[in-house]
């Protein structure tokens, strides 16, 4: 995932965890040196070469898939990808994003090799052309997220990234100014409107209501008993697999209730600056069960044309996907009762049963 930074960036990062390397992670550290000195020459020929056209772009509001992690933000996202008047960001363009228009000679074949078949939270499937969200390459482009945890598990600090006030004035105009400029690069590469999802942005809705005051959004609810403990495990696993130190889990499960209450606050907050008919939530629980009728919805609250065009792709999608097996995994009571205390104003406002209910 930090493969992507340019020296300066790589530096910072391993400067702001006080450069506290488990010995276990030093190979893949001296792997992230390697690329962010490849990075670093990309993105300079990438600025010669295309300033100009990224500088051109009028960039069109984007349609916004937002929702806490685990509610099946990834799953709407490729849906609605499948509609041709789409756009999204790829994983090779948020896992190269200093230079992702010039050196696709050099990450195409380095990212397959490099890329597994599959999330290794739930077994969806990953490739370099597929849609990804787009704050890995807010981190790479060393914007404050909460994601900066993942590598640095052991320290919370990181946490309050998630609201976009813990960053400083300074920081937070950059933050803008950066993140505009990836998405006009995008327009570069596919100038079609652009379809975005990423859990961070739930609690950027103001952020980017500023920015794009006409972008609609699509809000992914779910039962928080199912939430909370399929993050707990996704987590523990990303933690493992992108910490640059060996993850102790100590307060692991402290954080994902942090991070969902911060999230859903935010959330209801700034949803109140959107416009109605610029936003419609959706239950995760219907998008499995009806989800062609749960897509026409979406494209009827917007005025989206082309469902009846899409609607093909879908059933062909899911005729594709048939075989595919969620994850079960039994709720422990203890933890049943905590979601129960903290995450109440949530199941009470979607309209979810309690543990007691159920």
């Amino acid at each position: 995932m930090w493969h992507g930074m340019t020296v300066g960036i790589w530096l910072k990062m391993l400067a702001r965890g006080g450069f506290r390397v488990s010995p276990g992670r030093i190979p893949m550290c001296l792997s992230i040196s390697l690329a962010s000195a490849v990075n670093s020459t990309l993105r300079v020929w990438e600025e010669l070469t295309t300033r100009r056209r990224v500088d051109a772009v009028d960039l069109q509001p984007p349609l916004m898939i937002v929702g806490h992690w685990r509610t099946g933000t990834t799953l709407l996202h490729e849906l609605m990808v499948l509609d041709e008047q789409f756009s999204y960001p790829t994983t090779l363009q948020v896992m190269a994003p200093h230079h992702f228009l010039s050196s696709g000679w050099l990450t195409r074949p380095l990212l397959r090799w490099t890329l597994p078949a599959h999330r290794p939270m739930d077994a969806m499937e990953m490739g370099i052309d597929l849609p990804q969200e787009d704050e890995f390459a807010i981190c790479n482009l060393g914007l404050d997220s909460s994601y900066l945890q993942w590598g640095w598990p052991n320290d919370r600090e990181y946490e309050k990234y998630l609201d976009f006030a813990a960053s400083t004035p300074a920081h937070q105009q950059q933050w803008r100014k950066l993140f505009v400029r990836f998405l006009k690069r995008l327009a570069v590469a596919d100038p079609r409107r652009v379809v975005l999802k990423s859990p961070t942005h739930t609690a950027r809705l103001g952020v980017f209501h500023d920015l794009f005051p006409a972008a609609q959004y699509v809000h992914l609810v779910r039962d928080p008993y199912d939430v909370i403990p399929s993050m707990i495990r996704t987590f523990q696993r990303l933690h493992y697999m992108q910490g640059l130190q060996a993850p102790r889990y100590d307060e692991l499960e402290d954080s994902m209730f942090n991070l969902f209450t911060t999230m859903h606050r935010l959330e209801q907050r700034d949803r109140e600056l959107i416009p109605a008919g610029q936003y419609v939530d959706v239950r995760y629980e219907e998008l499995i069960a009806e989800p062609i009728e749960t897509i026409r919805g979406v494209y009827d609250r917007f005025g989206l044309d082309g469902f009846e065009q899409l609607r093909p792709k879908l059933d062909e999608y899911f005729e594709a996907k048939k075989d595919y097996r969620r994850n079960k995994h039994k709720l422990p009571p203890a933890l049943a009762e905590r979601i129960q205390h903290e995450c109440g104003d949530y199941v009470e406002r979607f309209g979810y049963a309690t543990a007691v209910e159920s």
